[in-house]
């Protein structure tokens, strides 16, 4: 599957905030991080699901739960890593292209 990822960065005087975009063939989804979480995204390919997810951002409102199992990321959306409302798994390569595209917002 392809993903294709884009990040705006929004700077309201030293803080700032970055919104992730990505899309494919059958979604797309927009994840919001604060500047003080983003370093944290580069942790995602190595924190797997056994050992519990990263809660990185958020989306529609509600928090964005992170983990990596079997060389997919799960990107969990809702209130928390088991009851959440939207979910999709991209492949672990995908988080290479976030953090650039972060990186270069």
């Amino acid at each position: 599957m392809e993903v294709n990822v884009a990040a705006t960065a929004s700077r309201k005087g030293r803080d700032v905030s970055y919104t992730l975009t990505l899309e494919a063939e059958v979604f797309e989804v927009n994840i919001h991080i604060p500047g003080e979480e983003a370093d944290e995204l580069k942790l995602v390919a190595s924190s797997r699901w056994e050992d519990g997810s990263m809660q990185i951002g958020e989306s529609a409102g509600v928090p964005v739960f992170w983990s990596t199992d079997d060389g997919m990321v799960a990107i969990l959306i809702g209130a928390d890593d088991e009851n959440w409302d939207i979910a999709l798994s991209v492949p672990v390569q995908v988080m290479d292209s976030i953090i650039g595209a972060i990186a270069a917002a």
